[in-house]
């Protein structure tokens, strides 16, 4: 629950966590009802697929990005937390997720990612999300909010 002193927080909408939560839960138990009846084949593809979607929506979940009208940003992510002050900041775009090295494949998630006034794109992983209409979306309106943060500066 943001604070009185947070402008803009931009995790992950309760409903969506509980459609993500409600997924994993009915594929898991029907992963392990398969197991328990000897379906093995149909218990490692729940698995599979389980495993997928943590690993998908996992940092989106764990992380969170928080505007401050004093002027700076905090970024929380699975591996730590990294605060950028606005001044830092030149843009807000909205990009594909940068594919793995030496990979063809193209990446499967959107992000927001910040344009640093040195040039370097950081990206924030609790933007992330997959090219579907709705979700692309609430992407460009979290993007516009947090352009909108940066074009008003301090408080």
């Amino acid at each position: 629950m943001p604070s009185d002193d947070v402008v803009l927080d931009l995790g992950v909408p309760r409903h969506e966590l509980l459609g993500w939560t409600v997924l994993v839960l009915l594929v898991a138990s029907g992963g392990l009802g398969a197991l328990v009846t000897g379906r093995g084949a149909v218990a490692v593809g729940c698995l599979v697929f389980v495993a997928a979607v943590v690993a998908l929506v996992g940092p989106a979940v764990v992380g969170r990005v928080v505007a401050y009208p004093a002027g700076h940003l905090t970024i929380r992510s699975p591996l730590g937390t990294a605060r950028w002050e606005m001044e830092d900041v030149e843009d807000v775009v909205v990009a594909p997720a940068a594919r793995s090295e030496g990979s063809s494949i193209p990446p499967p998630l959107w992000g927001i990612e910040l344009v640093t006034t040195s040039g370097v794109d950081v990206p924030l992983p609790s933007t992330r999300v997959l090219p579907l209409p709705a979700l692309r979306r609430r992407l460009d309106r979290q993007a516009a909010a947090l352009r909108a943060w940066l074009d008003a500066g301090p408080a």
